[in-house]
């Protein structure tokens, strides 16, 4: 029994120190949800990352995406046009877009609060970073929001040139284009004027649209409170996003940036079809007649208009 003792205890050392090498190492993530560069193990705030890899791995596109890989957090389109996004964060959201509501989950792009939710999904020419913050948020970020905050971090310039261009297509014609150059840094911090760093991004998408806007008028358009089709289909897509990013170092802890970003987004809304008409709520006001007409377009709503 000694001898086989003295046998196995190699091998067993050598199977222990194998499995400790084979361990996975948990990479730093960096943010900056209390205003300044913290790792986000040391933060104690409910938060999801994602870095620009993960954006990219995950087809990150706009704010709406995020709904789908983060935890009780819910993020759509708004029903009247898809370029609002209404989010929900444990529960707490904003349903009415109204100039006299405010939101309950802020969006933040580099720091700055986009007040209402119109234009929230949109699409960003290039994120270095998205943080998800959940639960109440104080004046930190100068507006108390009751569910959350979404910080976008748009990526800074490059120290050395380079750049890159994709295209990308798919179904339902769609297309698909971002490019980005790079100038790389420019002279010499405290020389001068010091180190000039400078990027210009662009991005595009568009797509026919999905659903068939089909003229289903039961009355051959005689009904003179029915407005003709508008167009052919609807929820298509036509984007367009545009960033100039300058950063100048002047000392080592003088440093200036300025940003200018556009994004454009024509898209109709999604399809919708009447599937009910209450009755009595028409007589009751002695509008019968309207109730009795609107009824005439009722879908139900198993079938598709």
């Amino acid at each position: 029994m000694k001898h086989l003792s003295k046998s196995i205890t190699p091998v067993a050392v050598g199977l222990a120190m194998s499995a400790a090498q084979a361990q996975p190492v948990l990479e730093e993530v960096i943010v900056t949800a209390q205003k300044r560069e913290q790792s986000l193990q040391d933060i104690p705030v409910a938060i999801t990352a994602f870095s620009e890899t993960e954006i990219l791995t995950r087809g990150i596109r706009d704010v709406k995406d995020l709904g789908l890989f983060v935890p009780n957090v819910q993020i759509a389109p708004s029903p009247g046009g898809n370029t609002g996004a209404t989010v929900a964060i444990r529960g707490s959201t904003t349903i009415n877009p109204a100039l006299t509501w405010e939101p309950t989950v802020g969006l933040y792009l580099d720091g700055v609060f986009l007040g209402k939710n119109l234009g929230g999904i949109f699409d960003v020419a290039e994120l270095e970073r998205v943080e998800v913050l959940r639960g109440p948020q104080g004046t930190l970020y100068g507006k108390n929001t009751l569910g959350g905050a979404i910080n976008l971090v748009t990526k800074a310039p490059a120290e050395e040139m380079g750049g890159y261009v994709e295209a990308s297509g798919g179904n339902e014609g769609y297309f698909g284009f971002r490019g980005r150059f790079e100038t790389g840094a420019i002279g010499t911090v405290g020389e001068g004027l010091g180190e000039f760093r400078g990027s210009v991004a662009y991005a595009s998408r568009s797509r026919d649209g999905f659903y068939d806007n089909v003229d289903s008028d039961p009355t051959g358009g005689f009904n003179p409170l029915v407005n003709p089709v508008s167009s052919d289909y609807l929820q298509d897509l036509e984007s367009d996003a545009a960033r100039v990013d300058l950063a100048l170092s002047v000392t080592e802890s003088f440093n200036v940036r300025y940003s200018y970003d556009d994004s454009s987004i024509e898209k109709r809304p999604s399809m919708g079809q009447l599937t009910d008409v209450s009755g009595p709520a028409f007589e009751a006001f002695g509008l019968g007649f309207l109730g009795d007409l609107q009824a005439l377009y009722v879908t139900p709503a198993s079938e598709r208009a």
